[in-house]
Parts: structure tokens; C-alpha cells; sequence
């Protein structure tokens, strides 16, 4: 049986890993027609008290204007070549750690660090604060 939870985000299925804490995750369509895929960290109980709907729903609002700030970023960080700008990072989902931070991976793009596994941008409220590079991790 799977377990799930009523937000005002809507219903968001738990995922529990081997490692690590707790995810609620769902996809949201409102103003994003192909949807965005977006997880929240959740605590031991799966409660949902302490999360800040406000602060996710104002990022996922708002995702293209971060996904714009986060290709600048790398381009700045890595280059790019002429014509690829709208390739460069494509496919984001959202994770929120807390109501602070937050990351976005962009699971797709013509950057080379975007394979296989894609690239993770980190935001501290506003501001990019890094990146991970996925194409070197290991499936586990």
C-alpha cells in the first residue's frame, strides 16, 4: 500500500528510501501544462505541519524565472555553445529540504555534466548557492 497525503498542493505520495528521509512527492500542472515534478522532505511522521506552502508554492509559481537564473549560472560556470541556450538544462524537478533550501535537478540538456544523471542547482532562499555534478555519481 502506498501512503499519501492531503496538502494544499494536492495529494502527494510518501517515499520512503533505504537512506535517508522521508519525500512527499506529486507533480504540479497549474501553469505548468506538462507538469513539474517536485519532491518535499518530510519529517519521521510524514506530518505536513511544519511545511511551507507558501515559500514551494512561490517557487514552483515562479520555476521559469529560477530556471533562467540557474542557466545563466552554468553557462557562466561552463560555457556554451551558440545556439544551444534553450537545450542547455531542460527537464527540472524541484526538491524542497526545508523552508530554505531547495534544489532544482535538471534531469536533461546539451550540457556535458547533464549525463547521464543530470545536474542538481542549489538554492539558499533566492540565491544559488551551488551545483552537484550527477554525471559522476553512481546508481546505488
Amino acid at each position: 500500500m502506498t501512503d499519501s497525503i492531503s496538502t494544499p498542493l494536492g495529494t502527494l505520495i510518501i517515499h520512503q528510501p533505504d537512506r535517508g528521509p522521508a519525500l512527499a512527492q506529486g507533480t504540479l500542472y497549474e501553469g505548468h501544462p506538462e507538469g513539474v515534478f517536485f519532491s518535499i522532505q518530510v519529517n519521521q511522521e510524514h506530518s505536513t505541519a511544519h511545511l511551507p506552502y507558501g515559500f514551494i508554492r512561490d517557487k514552483l509559481h515562479h520555476l521559469d524565472r529560477y530556471c533562467q537564473h540557474a542557466r545563466q549560472f552554468l553557462i557562466a560556470e561552463f560555457g556554451c555553445p551558440d545556439g544551444e541556450e534553450s537545450t542547455f538544462i531542460t527537464h527540472p524537478e524541484v526538491t524542497f529540504w526545508d523552508d530554505l533550501y531547495w534544489s532544482v535537478r535538471f534531469a536533461e540538456g546539451t550540457l556535458d555534466i547533464c549525463r547521464p544523471n543530470g545536474v542538481l542547482v542549489h538554492w539558499k532562499g533566492e540565491q544559488i548557492i551551488g551545483y552537484d555534478d550527477l554525471s559522476v555519481r553512481l546508481e546505488v
